[in-house]
């Protein structure tokens, strides 16, 4: 039996493949991406792969997560890799993509070669899927808010008053899904851990003894914060007091605009919990 499998996702669809003794492949395609193609794809792991065997497929969007942690839970070897590696793959194979099935080959392949250098896949904590999908939905939100804002510019006043209905309506949204981020923490540490952004200091391979992010958390929430802590770097007085010590004691720039990240965090958390304005003088005094 095989010990690869190979998973190509779609938003609705998947297709799988894994290796026959004679050399080539054993697939399928167009299972439903929902439990039913989930309890199908476990049916035929039982009949094709070991109970160890691994299975990879590439990341894509939101739509591979229920899938990964479906084989996952049922014991598998899971790895999910950045497509733009099995991409680089193919170009090194002189292989060219013409289908999904002959991608799910394509992963299968990649899977058994590749094997010992990939790195094995868990689904996160639930805290953190929780935040992510709250701060997915922060954003689908706040869209929503500039598009009808780019619509007040109209004569009709029956117009403009629906779209100031709806304006209301939306930034209420946006005011609850920002108490419900902050509800989930009861201290502003933990949300610095669910980002991804506290330290973390090595103590063994080429980085033993430095201190980098643990980027155990969520992306998004790293990739909103890194240019409002680089402006924060420039005018926020308490963070550019906190730019000038960690300079002073020789820290690196990109440690330092992390530094900057927490920071923003803190105050944001702070603001939400409290209800009270930001106070630049109590930033300053901590």
């Amino acid at each position: 039996m095989s010990s690869f499998v190979g998973v190509d996702v779609a938003k609705n669809t998947f297709d799988i493949a894994t290796h026959l003794p004679n050399g080539k492949h054993k697939t399928k395609a167009k299972l439903a991406n929902d439990p039913k193609g989930f309890k199908e794809f476990e049916a035929w792991l039982q009949k094709q792969v070991e109970p160890s065997a691994l299975i990879v497929m590439e990341a894509t969007s939101v739509y591979h997560l229920e899938l990964a942690e479906f084989v996952y839970n049922k014991g598998y070897r899971v790895c999910v890799v950045n497509p733009a590696t099995t991409h680089a793959y193919a170009g090194s194979e002189l292989r060219r993509i013409k289908t999904d099935k002959s991608d799910a080959k394509l992963i299968a392949d990649f899977a058994r070669e590749k094997s010992e250098k990939l790195q094995l896949w868990a689904p996160e904590p639930l805290k953190y899927r929780q935040l992510k999908a709250l701060v997915r939905r922060l954003d689908d939100l706040q869209e929503m808010e500039q598009m009808e804002r780019n619509r007040l510019d109209v004569s009709d006043e029956k117009v403009k008053a629906s779209i100031n209905s709806v304006l209301h309506h939306i930034e209420k949204e946006i005011a609850e899904t920002h108490k419900a981020i902050l509800r989930k923490y009861d201290d502003p540490r933990k949300l610095v851990a669910a980002a991804g952004l506290n330290p973390k200091l090595h103590d063994s391979g080429l980085l033993k003894g430095r201190t980098t992010i643990s980027k155990i958390g969520s992306v998004r929430v790293r990739a909103g914060l890194y240019m409002p802590g680089l402006v924060a770097l420039q005018h926020n007085e308490a963070i550019k007091a906190m730019k000038d010590r960690l300079k002073a004691n020789g820290k690196a720039p990109k440690q330092i605009i992390c530094a900057a990240m927490r920071k923003l965090l803190h105050f944001v958390y702070g603001v939400l919990k409290s209800g009270q304005p930001y106070d630049p003088k109590l930033a300053l005094a901590r």
